[in-house]
C-alpha cells in the first residue's frame, strides 16, 4: 500500500521573507557586495546562497564605510541603526515587514503615561528592534512572566512578536486583561501576530493529530520552527526538526510510519522540502508504510489457538443507526454509540474477537485492527485473553456477521476529548461544529459531554433561523453558572455534569470592545492612519463627502478637506475601495464620530508652485479676474499670479480693465514670489515706446509739479510783488533827487569825473 504524506498546505518562505531575499539578491547584483542587518532568514541554507550572491551578514556597522548599502531584513531594526548608518553615509535598503512595521508604529505613539507589554522572545531580532521605538516597556514570553509587568502606569498596551504563539498570547491577554481591569487600568490588546503564522500553526495541529510522525523542516535557531515543533509534540510525541537531508536519517529506522506529516518554518525554502519528500517517498522501507493489517509478528504466530473471526469488510458505508437497520443492524440492549466494556476472547493481526455482556446474555464482538488505537499503531503483542477494553458500539460493515462491530479507538478519542474540556471548563476558548439545533438554542458533542448554546448567546443580536448555524463551526467559552439559560421549553433540573452551557456572544462582545478601544486610541486628533475609500456621499446631486473605513469603521472626509483646489467629483482624487493615508481633525467618541483630513498631507499649490516656477521664468495663464489695483491671473489648477495695474503695460492707467478682460489669455514674467504670492508683470516682455515715453513725462510733469517747481514758483511771484512795491514807492516820489552813494557819499557827477567820451567813439564818427 503506497503511503501518504501528509504535506500542509503553507510550505515554503512567507512573503515577507521572500521578499527580503529578492530585494537582497537584486540590490546586490545592481551594486555589488552588501550587507545585511543580521541574518535576512534564520536558514543555514538560505544565508549560505545569499552569500554566494554578494550578501553578507554583519551585526554592527563599525567595519562599514561610506557609500556602502545595508538591507534591513522583515525582522525590522531598532532606529539606532537607522540613525548611524545616516551619521556614515550608509546607503539603507528597507525590506521591514508590513506586520512588524504596523508594530513599530503602534509602540511608538506610547506616550509616557503608556506601557508597553511586548510578547516574544527578548533575544529575537524582530522584538529587539520593537524595543528601540517604545519608552517605557517589558518583554515577557509566557503566561509567568506576566508578573514582571509595573502596575504603576495608566495605561497599557500589549502587542506580539509576529511569530509568537497564538494560543499562549490570547492566554497571557486575558491574564492581563483580569489583572488590570481589577485596578480600573486600561489594556489595548493589539492583535500583531502575522496571518502567516497564525495559519502555519493552526495547521500544524491538525496535520499532527492526523500523522504518526511529523517532520518540521527549517533551521533549529529559528524561533518559529521551533514553535512548530512544540505544537507538534503536543499531538505527536514523535515529531523531529529537519535541518537538512542528512537530518532524515536519524528517523529512518522508525517503524509503522502509515502516516508522516511535514511542516515548515516560515525562512524554509521550498526546495528543501521537495527534497525531504521526494526521499521519504524513495527510501523508506515499503514494510514501514504499509498499513498495520497487514503487519505479522512473531507473538502472533506464537499465542494460543484463537476462534477463527474473520476480519469485518469495509463494502458499504454506514453512517446513521437507519442505515444499520436496513443492513441487518437488529438491535438487542444496545444502540449505536454505547460504550461498552468488553472481554478479549482472542487475538490476531486483523483485531481483536470479544465478548459484551448486555442484558443477561453474553454477546460476541470484534474490534479491527483499525479501530484499536488512536495512532493506528496496532500490535497484537500488547494485548492478552482475560484483558477488559472499553469500546463503543459503532455500525457495521458487513450485516452477514452477527459480531457487534466496536472500536476502543473511538473511546480514546472520547477520553482524549474529556481530557481537553477541563481547560475549557477552566474558561478556555474552544472551536465546536454544531450537529443539530433544537428549541432554544443549538447543541454539539465534545467528547462525552453536551455542549448546549443558548439562542441568545450565537451573536450579539437576535438570530432569527437557528438551522443556519448546523455544521458551522463557533468560537466558543463556557458561561459561568449563574449566566447559564435553560433552553425554552426544558423544565428546571439537577445539573448534568456532561452538559455544558457556552456563548460565542461574550466572546464577540469582548472583541468588539478591545477594537472599540483600539480604535479609539488611534483616532487621535493629528495621527495619520490608514483607512479604505468605502463610497462617495451625494446630497442634493453633490458630492459633499467621502466615508472611509478605519479598522471596521466608518469615517467621514468631508470634501473641503480632500483638496487644497475646488473638487467637485471625489474621484478626481480618490479610489473606490483603494487605501491611502489620512489624518485625524475630530474625534468625538460620544457622538461616535471622526472626522478625517486627506489635503492635509499634501503639498499646498504655491508649494508645488515653488517647486515648479521661479523668478525670471515666464508663464502663461488665463485672466481670472479684475481688480481696481490689478489682475489674477491663472497659471495653472490652484495656482494664480497678479499683475499689478503698473505692471501691464507702459503707458498710464487708472484701472485693468482698460487693457484687459475675463478669460483673455495672456504672457507674463515673474518679478517677485515671496512665501505663497506671485508677482507678474507683462509690460516687462514689451518693449517701451521711447516718444511716447518722453511724451508720457511731460504730461505726467505739468499735471504733477514737483516740489522744486512748486518752490520756484512761489519764489517767483515774491519777487515780482517785492519789484512791482519798489515801482510804487518811485511813482509816489515825483520830486528830482540828486543821486548820493550810501557807503562813500560820493553823487553821480563824482562817478564821471575825467571820463573821456571820445575814446567810446567809432572811427566813422
Amino acid at each position: 500500500m503506497q503511503r501518504k504524506i501528509n504535506v500542509s498546505q503553507f510550505q515554503g518562505l512567507c512573503s515577507s521573507v521572500e521578499k527580503a531575499i529578492e530585494t537582497a539578491m537584486k540590490t546586490a547584483s545592481q551594486v555589488g557586495k552588501i550587507y545585511s542587518w543580521g541574518p535576512i532568514a534564520h536558514n543555514k541554507n538560505v544565508v549560505k546562497k545569499l552569500e554566494d550572491s554578494g550578501v553578507f551578514v554583519v551585526k554592527s556597522l563599525e567595519n562599514l564605510s561610506i557609500g556602502d548599502t545595508l538591507v534591513i531584513s522583515a525582522h525590522g531594526a531598532p532606529p539606532a541603526v537607522y540613525e548611524e548608518a545616516e551619521k556614515r553615509g550608509i546607503n539603507v535598503v528597507d525590506a521591514t515587514c508590513s506586520n512588524v512595521k504596523k508594530i513599530h508604529q503602534i509602540v511608538s505613539q506610547a506616550d509616557d503615561d503608556t506601557h508597553v507589554i511586548i510578547a516574544g522572545d527578548y533575544d529575537h531580532r524582530e522584538t529587539i528592534g520593537t524595543i528601540g521605538y517604545a519608552k517605557n516597556y517589558t518583554v515577557i514570553s509566557s503566561e509567568e512572566d506576566v508578573d514582571k509587568v509595573p502596575m504603576d502606569y495608566s495605561k497599557y498596551i500589549l502587542v506580539a512578536q509576529t511569530t509568537f504563539d497564538t494560543l499562549r498570547y490570547r492566554k497571557i491577554g486575558e491574564i492581563l486583561k483580569k489583572s488590570l481591569t481589577k485596578q480600573s487600568k486600561m489594556l489595548v490588546i493589539s492583535n500583531t501576530i502575522c496571518y502567516t503564522t497564525v495559519v502555519r500553526q493552526s495547521d500544524a495541529c491538525k496535520i499532527a493529530q492526523e500523522s504518526d510522525l511529523v517532520l518540521v523542516i527549517g533551521d533549529r535557531k529559528s524561533a518559529n520552527v521551533n514553535r512548530l515543533l512544540q505544537i507538534a509534540k503536543t499531538y505527536c510525541e514523535r515529531s523531529y526538526i529537519i535541518e537538512n537531508v542528512s537530518d532524515l536519517q536519524s528517523v529512518a529506522e522508525i517503524k509503522n510510519i502509515t502516516m508522516p506529516g511535514i511542516l515548515t518554518g516560515a525562512s524554509t525554502p521550498k526546495e528543501l522540502v521537495m527534497e525531504v519528500i521526494n526521499i521519504m517517498e524513495q527510501n523508506i522501507n515499503p514494510v514501514d508504510l504499509n498499513t498495520v493489517e497487514e503487519v505479522k509478528t512473531e507473538a502472533a504466530v506464537a499465542a494460543e489457538p484463537v476462534k477463527e473471526v474473520k476480519a469485518a469488510k469495509k463494502e458499504v458505508e454506514i453512517s446513521t443507526m437507519e442505515e444499520a437497520l436496513r443492513s441487518g443492524y437488529a438491535p438487542k440492549s444496545y444502540r449505536e454509540g454505547m460504550t461498552v466494556k468488553a472481554t478479549i476472547e482472542s487475538i490476531d493481526p486483523t483485531g481483536v474477537t470479544v465478548y459484551v455482556k448486555l442484558n443477561g446474555k453474553n454477546d460476541s464482538g470484534f474490534i479491527a485492527a483499525d479501530e484499536m488505537e488512536l495512532d493506528g499503531s496496532y500490535d497484537p503483542s500488547k494485548y492478552a485473553i482475560g484483558d477488559n477494553l472499553q469500546a463503543i458500539i459503532i455500525p457495521k460493515t458487513d450485516a452477514k456477521l452477527k459480531a457487534i462491530n466496536l472500536s476502543k479507538k473511538k473511546y480514546d478519542e472520547l477520553l482524549v476529548a474529556d481530557e481537553a474540556v477541563k481547560a475549557i471548563k477552566e474558561g478556555e476558548e474552544f472551536s465546536l461544529t454544531i450537529s443539530q439545533a433544537i428549541k432554544g438554542g443549538l447543541l454539539g458533542k465534545i467528547g462525552s459531554y453536551t455542549i448546549f448554546v443558548p439562542a441568545s448567546q450565537i451573536r450579539v443580536g437576535y438570530v432569527k433561523n437557528l438551522e443556519e448555524y448546523v455544521g458551522k463551526k463557533l468560537r466558543l467559552r463556557i458561561l459561568p453558572p449563574k449566566d447559564e439559560e435553560v433552553q425554552e421549553g426544558e423544565e428546571k433540573r439537577r445539573s448534568n455534569p456532561k452538559r455544558i452551557v457556552a456563548s460565542q456572544r461574550i466572546i464577540l462582545e469582548e472583541e468588539k470592545l478591545a477594537k472599540e478601544e483600539a480604535f479609539w486610541d488611534a483616532m487621535q486628533v493629528n495621527n495619520v492612519v490608514e483607512g479604505k475609500v468605502k463610497r462617495f456621499a451625494k446630497k442634493d446631486d453633490k458630492y459633499f463627502g467621502i466615508f472611509v473605513s478605519i479598522m471596521n469603521k466608518d469615517c467621514l472626509l468631508h470634501i473641503s478637506d480632500l483638496s487644497w483646489t475646488k473638487v467637485e467629483d471625489p474621484s478626481e482624487v480618490l479610489e473606490l475601495n483603494k487605501k491611502y493615508e489620512f489624518v485625524v481633525l475630530k474625534a468625538d467618541r460620544d457622538a461616535d464620530k471622526v472626522s478625517l483630513g486627506y489635503k492635509q498631507l499634501q503639498k499646498q499649490p504655491y508649494e508645488l508652485a515653488a517647486e515648479k516656477y521661479h523668478v525670471g521664468d515666464v508663464v502663461k495663464g488665463k485672466v481670472e479676474r479684475i481688480k481696481d489695483f490689478g489682475a489674477f491671473i491663472s497659471i495653472e489648477n490652484g495656482i494664480d499670479g497678479l499683475v499689478h495695474v503698473s505692471e501691464i503695460c507702459h503707458k498710464w492707467i487708472s484701472n485693468a480693465n482698460e487693457v484687459l478682460k475675463v478669460g483673455d489669455e495672456v504672457e507674463a514674467k515673474i518679478i517677485s514670489f515671496e512665501k505663497n504670492k506671485i508677482t507678474l508683470s507683462i509690460k516687462a516682455l514689451i518693449e517701451a515706446p521711447v516718444a511716447e515715453e518722453v511724451v508720457a513725462e511731460e504730461v505726467e510733469a505739468e499735471e504733477k509739479p514737483s516740489r522744486s517747481a512748486k518752490f520756484n514758483k512761489r519764489a517767483a511771484m515774491a519777487d515780482e510783488k517785492k519789484g512791482e512795491r519798489k515801482a510804487k514807492r518811485v511813482v509816489e516820489d515825483d520830486e528830482p533827487h540828486e543821486y548820493v552813494s550810501s557807503t562813500t557819499g560820493a553823487t553821480m557827477a563824482d562817478l564821471f569825473k575825467g571820463l573821456d567820451l571820445a575814446k567810446f567813439a567809432s572811427d566813422e564818427d
